[in-house]
């Protein structure tokens, strides 16, 4: 019996520190047509699913400015204006990015993954191969909101 409350405690907790917000599936819908809006381009980060740091949620900021959360087999998405943006992953030890020079019409898959910190998960980060990225991402178990940055929120953000 003991036992047993054990293992629900342990699955609830385990539950509640993997947990992410998902977006309506009218939403998934739209960013698996991997297509930007007009004029916008697109950014996903996918990470994928694993055994190593699933319970830990990296954080994805865009141009300094905190966009979401990922767990292990999430992904989300971003759509903004055309230029020179930073996606990177900050965590309380260290921040890994990529820089992008994203082109209006065009999408971008960046990687990201955890790795072993002293105090806390560190972050890798990536540009994906896009066959790669596609097929991660149509199997991805949760969507993260999708977030679009206009020009003024990221001026306020740099």
């Amino acid at each position: 019996m003991l036992r047993a409350a054990i293992l629900v405690a342990a699955s609830v907790a385990a539950a509640g520190c993997v947990f992410v917000p998902t977006a309506p599936p009218e939403l998934q819908a739209v960013a698996l047509t991997f297509k930007p809006s007009p004029g916008m381009a697109r950014i996903y980060v996918y990470r994928a699913g694993g055994a190593f740091g699933g319970a830990s949620k990296l954080s994805v900021a865009i141009d300094s400015q905190i966009v979401g959360r990922t767990a292990a087999g999430t992904y989300l998405m971003v759509e903004l204006a055309p230029g020179l943006h930073r996606v990177s992953s900050p965590t309380g030890e260290n921040e890994r990015a990529v820089s992008l020079d994203a082109v209006a019409d065009s999408i971008y898959f960046v990687k990201l993954w955890p790795k072993m910190g002293f105090f806390s998960a560190h972050s890798g980060m990536e540009r994906m191969d896009p066959t790669e990225a596609r097929s991660g991402i149509a199997t991805a178990a949760h969507f993260r909101h999708i977030t679009r940055l206009a020009p003024a929120a990221l001026a306020r953000a740099a």
